[in-house]
């Protein structure tokens, strides 16, 4: 028997159904049920980016799928000379306008040459917006998402320069990132042992919200007695298979609580 009742969890939010039904919560409103106490207790934390996004976990042993490596968005504004005065470049909705001098946040002096006036266009982009982060190297203006995600590729580039160019109307390769911790080991941090059976199963959100589903479960028939909770192996043989968590919104962080019998 491995890692007997590590936690007491009775009365949990919990849930068991199957893919045609799922269920969806936002901050802890998941159907109610008892959770009794178990062989084998486990913990899934999962962070997404964006919404969409899902992992998936082998509740017989509490493996997940899903992670992902989160890829920030990028963008360029090519100077291959000088702009004139009174053009303007486009970064997220908020124009610049190009100055002999500059004297207000949104202007950019031009620069004695290309790299000098694209250097002085960094500057303005990152003191008026925290959104995204922008550099230059050799007069090649770089636009970098502020975080992760594939809301970045929505980020608006343009312009209306002589001698600049845009890489495209918004920035691209933005990847929202999916970060599964605490998968395949118990609260002990034991490796989870092929469970037989599933005795409840909890999904809420510190933020956020979700949608999800399980394809199969088995769940112990539970009596009380004397105000003990027993239960026993119906004998069923279609063994639960995959719990599958979507993100539906961004910046969501749900926790999956799994109590099951080994």
């Amino acid at each position: 028997m491995a890692s007997t009742n590590h936690a007491s969890i009775y009365g949990l939010v919990a849930t068991e159904t199957d893919a045609s039904t799922g269920f969806t919560g936002t901050v802890g409103n998941q159907a109610r049920a008892s959770m009794p106490l178990a062989d084998v207790a486990y913990t899934i934390d999962i962070a997404f980016d964006g919404s969409g996004d899902a992992a998936t976990i082998n509740l017989d042993n509490g493996t997940a799928t899903g992670d992902v490596v989160g890829v920030k968005a990028t963008g360029t504004v090519t100077f291959t000379g000088l702009p004139v005065a009174d053009q303007t470049i486009t970064v997220n909705a908020i124009t610049y306008t190009f100055k002999a001098a500059a004297s207000t946040a949104t202007q950019i002096t031009i620069g004695a040459n290309a790299t000098i006036t694209a250097s002085n266009a960094a500057s303005k982009i990152e003191a008026n917006d925290t959104a995204v982060d922008a550099s230059n190297v050799a007069g090649v203006l770089t636009i970098t998402a502020a975080a992760t995600g594939e809301y970045g590729n929505a980020i608006t580039l343009a312009e209306t320069a002589t001698n600049t160019a845009v890489s495209g109307a918004t920035l691209s390769g933005g990847v929202d990132k999916v970060v599964i911790t605490g998968d395949g080991v118990d609260a002990l941090g034991d490796a989870i042992p092929t469970c037989s059976a599933i005795h409840g199963v909890q999904v809420t959100c510190t933020s956020g919200s979700v949608t999800a589903a399980i394809s199969t479960i088995v769940k112990d028939t539970v009596s009380i007695s004397n105000g003990f909770q027993t239960w026993s192996v119906p004998g069923r043989t279609d063994l639960l298979e995959n719990l599958v968590i979507t993100s539906a919104a961004v910046n969501t962080v749900a926790k999956v609580i799994v109590r099951a019998r080994d």
